[in-house]
């Protein structure tokens, strides 16, 4: 029943004879475009940071 819910939330799983609809925010998209991220870097920028902050050590 666990796996089967979290499918159903997830993944959108429905069972069969059921209907499944998905409803689109469009106010959710524009909210999410004024917000600078990661995705404005190119993605070895952000593996590289991701090792650099890994590697660093806090010692005293």
């Amino acid at each position: 029943a666990y796996i089967m819910r979290l499918a159903r939330q997830h993944l959108h799983y429905v069972l069969p004879g059921e209907t499944g609809y998905t409803v689109a925010d469009p106010d959710a998209a524009q909210d999410r475009r004024g917000e600078p991220g990661a995705g404005d870097r190119p993605w070895h920028a952000n593996v590289w940071d991701g090792v650099d902050s890994a590697d660093r050590t806090d010692r005293d």
